[in-house]
């Protein structure tokens, strides 16, 4: 019995041996479920719309889409109502995060859990909006991301990048740009509005722990835009 168990503990290691890392990660068993955060906190009314008031993530709303299709792809996804407080000790239960909506004004307190969330290896995808002149997209500033104004068109351009590949063209509807492209080396842009490299509105932040993706819209992102969506969320949470 003893020569039988050896011998079984042996083959075991030959095969763990033989086998990649990413053979084993891609086998269903060995994926690790993701738990998903979408932070509406600072939703101005399309994540959640038509909802008011009362917001229930079992009735249907524009952002239904998106966090349904995650989990489609086996994660579990909770949605923050409009207003709700985002706490250090909140973002901490989760390995990723949708920060869906920039209305109103951060706390110093929420600043700071997502910078703890992301010095952990959190992983951001970072969702901003339309901006009235002289406003500003505090979370995206404080990482060091500048979104400005309000730009209607399609997103038909895109950099050479696995996350990119095959991309096609969806509609930009009322979404803002990023305006520090050259100041900030950390910011690898990845798509463009109308072919137009003045407009550049999704990417990459680059961070020396964490994942963080950016665009500044929803809206088209709702309709959930193939294959792009899948290369998103698998760069991110997976």
């Amino acid at each position: 019995m003893h020569l039988r168990n050896t011998l079984s503990c042996f083959c075991l290691l030959v095969l763990l041996a033989s086998c990649s890392e990413r053979e084993f990660a891609e086998r269903p068993e060995y994926r690790v479920k993701k738990r998903i955060l979408v932070d509406a906190s600072h939703d101005g009314g399309v994540w959640w719309f038509p909802q008011s008031g009362s917001f229930d993530p079992n009735v249907n709303h524009q952002g239904t889409a998106i966090a349904n299709y995650l989990r489609t792809l086996g994660q579990e996804v909770d949605e923050l109502p409009s207003n709700a407080p985002v706490t250090d000790s909140l973002l901490s239960l989760y390995t990723g995060v949708i920060r869906a909506g920039n209305y109103g004004a951060y706390s110093s307190e929420t600043l700071t859990a997502y910078d703890n969330f992301l010095s952990k290896g959190g992983s951001l995808f970072l969702i901003g909006e339309y901006l009235i002149t002289g406003a500003q997209d505090q979370l995206a500033e404080h990482l060091g991301i500048q979104f400005s104004g309000s730009h209607y068109g399609h997103v038909d351009s895109f950099a050479v990048n696995p996350v990119t590949t095959g991309g096609t063209s969806y509609y930009y509807n009322a979404g803002s740009v990023v305006k520090n492209t050259r100041s900030n080396a950390d910011i690898e842009i990845l798509g463009w509005l109308d072919h137009d490299a003045t407009k550049p509105v999704l990417g990459i932040l680059h961070h020396p722990k964490a994942k963080i993706f950016f665009t500044g819209d929803i809206n088209g992102l709702e309709t959930v835009p193939q294959p792009l969506s899948a290369r998103i969320y698998e760069w991110l949470y997976r």
